[in-house]
C-alpha cells in the first residue's frame, strides 16, 4: 500500500502537502502489542482537535478464536484512556458474534 501512495503522489505531484495516512504494519493477534501501538499513536498527537480514522485490515477468520471480540474492547478503552473520544474504528471484516452482518447483534456485540 505503500508503494500505491507513492504512484498516486507521482501522478498526481499537488497531493505531496497534505498528510497521507501512516501505514502500520502490526499482528492482530497480539492484543497487548496492538494496545501499545495505538497508545503511541494516539501520544504523537493532539486526538482532541481532529477525527481520527483507524483502519484494521485483517482477514477476521485467520485470527485467534476470541481476537476480534477482544481487538474492539481493547481498542474501545485505549481511545477512551487517551481522550480520543473523536475516533472512529473500521474493521475491514465481518466480525465472528454477528452473523450476517445483523445490526441488532453487532448493537449488542459492541455495546
Amino acid at each position: 500500500k505503500q508503494k500505491l501512495f507513492g504512484r498516486l503522489l507521482k501522478r498526481r505531484p499537488w497531493l505531496v502537502n497534505i498528510l497521507m495516512p501512516k501505514l502500520i504494519p502490526i499482528n492482530l493477534n497480539d492484543i497487548i502489542q496492538v494496545r501499545e501501538q495505538l497508545k503511541g499513536v494516539l501520544s504523537q498527537s493532539n486526538a482532541h482537535d481532529y477525527h481520527t480514522i483507524f483502519v484494521f485490515e485483517g482477514v477476521m477468520i485467520y485470527l485467534d478464536e476470541g481476537i476480534p471480540s477482544g481487538l474492539l474492547k481493547t481498542i474501545s478503552s485505549v481511545l477512551k484512556d487517551c481522550g480520543a473520544d473523536n475516533a472512529t474504528l473500521c474493521f475491514a471484516d465481518r466480525l465472528e458474534n454477528i452473523p450476517g452482518g445483523d445490526f441488532d447483534a453487532g448493537i449488542k456485540e459492541l455495546g
